[in-house]
């Protein structure tokens, strides 16, 4: 429990900050759901229901020491597999996503991540961890991985990339290597360059000389390298044409969403719509048209930042990012200066945690990045991600009270 000689060390800004962040999305909520011919009131009573259940929960986070959690991290990540693997079988909803106990309902998925930064920051904080080293990458790839496919056979191919995300950029903390950095990259880029011939030579070639020349590494670890990144190469086809109808048309829709303006690409064109429309000042608080009029869709969820940029136009929306870069940057700093490794790589794994929600729920709305179903911390509805990502701010908080402890 947090004694009074904390409460002197809690960060003051890293509060104001997120009090900031929350308030500021739920009248960006509370006006994406007004809408007459939608009828989406309703969500936003359950937000704050949401809320009051995201303060509890997010209770043991604030008052029990880091070390209960280290000591917890396998149990924590042994139930994020099994619930992972009850939605396969008794999921329900649109694709099977969420658990049910009577008329509740969550995401395990969502609880995945914060079990998976737990686990992750238990193992990196081992001396004994190279994050330079490929059984060292390899090892917190593989819980990563198994979360990841699991979410995949749900299907959802959007949340599914956020596991090997997290893993990667909590190695970046940990010093992860430009080289080995590209390393991680390369069965990506493998699987993009791989439709073409020309292009899938040029990436062997250059590939290898990068092997030989560049990794400082032994002769199995390159060996092992060469045969997954060849295997991503040859087999992206059959990964193409194993995805769902949906998923291949959101990605050629966000290449040319012209090409289907009425069909997949309606979301992206709506949404770009509605924040340019905003221009530098907005259309003002609840007087958004393309919400109005339901043009916009999932205004509540995948696409509340876009009903931000028509309202309140580009100084709004600069304002909020604004306010969340200085939340994480807090977090970013108590990192740092936390004795705890522990503390310090679950911070790490937060940061990440929330850059990757917010880059790809702002790239989606903007139309820079593939529409992928991913809400935005703290202003899109959804509980299971407020519950969660509560907890992750509150740890934070926590931690930095408790900076001094090892």
């Amino acid at each position: 429990m947090i004694r009074k000689k904390n409460l002197r060390y809690v960060d003051i800004l890293l509060l104001v900050s997120f009090v900031g962040v929350a308030v500021f999305g739920l009248f960006v909520l509370y006006s994406a759901t007004r809408v007459e011919v939608l009828s989406l009131e309703q969500y936003f009573n359950r937000q704050i229901v949401w809320w009051v259940v995201a303060v509890v929960v997010s209770l043991f986070f604030l008052f029990l020491p880091p070390r209960v959690f280290y000591a917890m991290a396998p149990l924590l990540y042994g139930l994020s597999i099994v619930l992972l693997m009850m939605v396969l079988v008794v999921g329900r909803g649109p694709a099977k996503r969420w658990l049910y106990i009577g008329s509740f309902g969550f995401q395990p998925s969502e609880y995945a991540k914060l079990a998976l930064i737990f686990l992750t920051a238990r193992i990196m904080s081992d001396k004994r961890f190279n994050p330079n080293r490929l059984s060292s990458i390899a090892f917190v790839f593989l819980f990563a991985m198994v979360q990841m496919i699991l979410v995949v056979l749900e299907p959802d191919l959007g949340t599914s990339v956020a596991y090997p995300v997290l893993t990667t950029g909590m190695l970046l903390y940990a010093g992860l290597s430009w080289q080995w950095l590209l390393v991680i990259a390369s069965p990506l880029l493998a699987m993009v360059l791989s439709f073409h011939w020309l292009m899938r030579l040029v990436f062997v070639v250059i590939f290898l000389f990068f092997l030989r020349k560049l990794l400082r590494a032994e002769f199995w670890e390159k060996l092992v390298i060469v045969i997954v990144v060849l295997g991503f190469l040859f087999s992206s086809p059959l990964v193409w044409n194993s995805l769902k109808d949906y998923q291949r048309q959101r990605i050629l829709s966000f290449i040319n969403p012209e090409a289907d303006p009425l069909g997949a690409g309606w979301h992206t064109l709506q949404s770009r719509i509605a924040i340019g429309s905003g221009m530098w000042s907005g259309k003002g608080y609840l007087e958004g048209t393309q919400k109005k009029l339901a043009f916009l869709p999932q205004q509540h969820t995948d696409f509340v930042f876009s009903v931000l940029g028509e309202e309140l136009g580009f100084v709004g929306s600069m304002f909020f990012l604004l306010l969340y870069s200085l939340m994480l940057y807090r977090m970013l700093k108590l990192s740092f200066r936390v004795r705890n490794q522990f503390s310090a790589f679950v911070i790490a794994g937060s940061i990440v945690y929330f850059v990757f929600h917010l880059f790809l729920n702002v790239g989606m709305a903007t139309g820079m990045l593939p529409v992928v179903g991913i809400p935005l911390p703290f202003m899109s509805y959804g509980g299971s991600c407020l519950v969660f990502a509560l907890c992750l701010v509150v740890f934070a908080v926590n931690a930095g009270a408790r900076w001094y402890e090892y």
